[in-house]
């Protein structure tokens, strides 16, 4: 009979230990859940962050090159007048030079006589 009663705590005494083992596999699943769902939100709030930056260079990148154009276009302009400035400009005192040389010879035509 104490040959029973030693396998019957012997068996209890390994029940529990079970039972113990079995109590850490739980919690250790239940905190391996949470990490996993964590790192899952954290997933997620990464792709949202990451198509978010996605299309704000999309848009940067459509903005910017539809202001080019004018913006080129602009530039082109605002080159063509100052050429057209700089050639009046060589007019005018082309000009102004041509009108200076005929007052002197008619100056000096006036005073030879």
């Amino acid at each position: 009979m104490e040959a029973r009663t030693e396998q019957v705590v012997k068996g209890s005494d390994l029940v529990e230990e079970t039972r113990q083992k079995l109590n850490q596999i739980n919690t250790f699943t239940a905190n391996m859940n949470a990490l996993l769902g964590t790192l899952v939100q954290a997933t997620a709030k990464g792709v949202q962050t990451s198509t978010s930056v996605s299309q704000t260079i999309l848009s940067t990148t459509s903005l910017v090159h539809h202001n080019s154009e004018p913006s080129q276009i602009l530039t082109d302009s605002l080159t063509q007048l100052a050429e057209v400035a700089q050639e009046l400009e060589a007019s005018r005192v082309s000009q102004q030079s041509d009108h200076q040389t005929s007052q002197s010879e008619s100056d000096s035509r006036v005073g030879r006589k």
